[in-house]
């Protein structure tokens, strides 16, 4: 079946996503986290918060992955503002399950209260679903090119920072003040990408 893509309203399409097609074998197309924030260290042991959200399977089938715009290792936990499934495999039922089952958790509940773990206690359970289900052979991780962050483009890298939006799939604003103006975003936009703002309904 072809993937289900699920996107934040805040998303530009530049180019053709071909990414979102997903290679045979993924059952999951994810970015990471911009930043780490709730997430842990790749050399951290998990606390009663992410083992309540990735469960005993998602545990044993963890890898690092890089926070895309600070670039630091850390345990698996994905930004949800782009993904693609595959809908057979029933990844989004699961992370609404796994939401609510997190909610209700005597080990996540301590740290809930604490400012961003009830925030972004939803991208915690996907990264459990996502685990659980599609394994780390089932993941496969989007280029920088997708979900770009135009709201934290000043902080990306230099090695790796998009020179023209041409370089990118997709783009997120996160803030109106930037949408659709490209000058906004602070990265060199073509007349091609101009015109098709320029054009775009808002």
């Amino acid at each position: 079946a072809a993937p289900l893509v699920w996107l934040d309203a805040d998303t530009v399409f530049l180019r053709e996503p071909s990414e979102l097609r997903l290679p045979p074998k993924a059952l999951a197309g994810v970015r990471p986290v911009h930043h780490r924030l709730i997430g842990l260290p790749w050399t951290a042991e998990p606390d009663g918060y992410w083992r309540a959200a990735y469960g005993e399977r998602g545990l044993a089938e963890a890898f690092p992955v890089l926070t895309a715009i600070d670039r630091e290792p850390i345990w698996p936990y994905f930004n949800a503002g782009l993904l693609a499934l595959r809908p057979e495999a029933g990844i989004a039922r699961a992370w609404r399950e796994a939401a609510a089952a997190l909610t209700g958790s005597a080990k996540a509940g301590v740290l809930l209260a604490r400012g961003h773990y009830g925030t972004f206690l939803h991208q915690a359970a996907l990264a459990g679903a996502i685990l659980r289900i599609a394994g780390a052979g089932g993941v496969f991780e989007l280029s920088l090119g997708y979900n770009y962050p135009a709201h934290m483009h000043g902080g990306c890298p230099e090695a790796i920072k998009p020179r023209s939006l041409d370089e990118l799939y997709t783009l997120r604003y996160d803030r109106w003040d930037l949408a659709p103006d490209p000058d906004a975003y602070r990265i060199e936009a073509t007349p091609r990408v101009r015109e098709a703002l320029a054009r775009a309904a808002w």
